[in-house]
């Protein structure tokens, strides 16, 4: 086989088999065959996972809509190959999406303030879990470790997660992707609020484009490996 060959045959794996290969390379290399062992040392160069940080509820009564969809986003950034990033709680949704994660694969990074981790709420088998003095001191150290945002239903502060993430990107602190799941039309009123503002002029038709409302985990796994505009 010639050069060209072989890294056409590379492209073409990369193309259709990425998510199956790279679970087989976190869990490990026996039983691959040459094709998927190749994409083991090309993924590193061209399939490297996110860093997806998730916004949601620490709520253990909400309904099993969200805890079901918390567990799928969980499971799709495992076997995607990415990193969650999230407030290092294991209960509510927040539990749901790390424990899911954690057995499909992923690495979990949690940051905690040590006012949470006192009344033992901390997911203790996190790979890394920071414990800090403040909450401003954990959203800080989310953003700073974060490639992506995703927001599952969550309470007030949630709302707080997601409008600092919305202002700081209005504010060109950054550009990266921020996707709200609107499980069983969790966000509508939000999205009623936003529209509200700007017709009223409280807020600018741009704002309405700092965010991306999508019904299923699935689609917000796709819409943040969209170019930002």
């Amino acid at each position: 086989m010639s050069l060209v060959q072989y890294r056409l045959k590379v492209a073409l794996i990369l193309s259709f088999q990425p998510h199956q290969a790279m679970v087989k390379c976190r869990v490990g290399m026996s039983g691959m065959d040459e094709n998927e062992l190749l994409i083991c040392f090309m993924k590193g160069f061209v399939m490297a996972g996110k860093k997806i940080c998730v916004f949601c509820s620490a709520s253990d009564r909400v309904d099993d809509i969200y805890k079901n969809a918390a567990r799928e986003l969980g499971n799709l950034i495992g076997e995607g190959g990415h990193t969650l990033v999230w407030g290092g709680g294991k209960v509510g949704l927040m539990g749901e999406v790390a424990r899911a994660a954690q057995v499909s694969g992923a690495e979990l990074y949690g940051v905690i303030p040590e006012s949470m981790q006192d009344v033992e709420i901390a997911y203790t088998d996190a790979d890394e879990l920071v414990v800090t003095q403040t909450m401003r001191e954990r959203k800080g150290l989310m953003d700073a470790k974060s490639d992506v945002f995703i927001v599952l239903p969550g309470g007030i502060g949630t709302l707080e997660e997601l409008t600092e993430i919305m202002v700081l990107r209005y504010l060109k602190y950054h550009d990266r992707p921020l996707v709200l799941v609107n499980i069983n039309g969790f966000y509508k009123p939000f999205v009623k609020l936003m529209e509200h503002y700007v017709q009223e002029k409280f807020a600018k038709e741009k704002h309405l484009t700092l965010y991306e409302v999508v019904d299923s985990v699935e689609d917000a796994m796709q819409a943040i490996h969209k170019p930002v505009s």
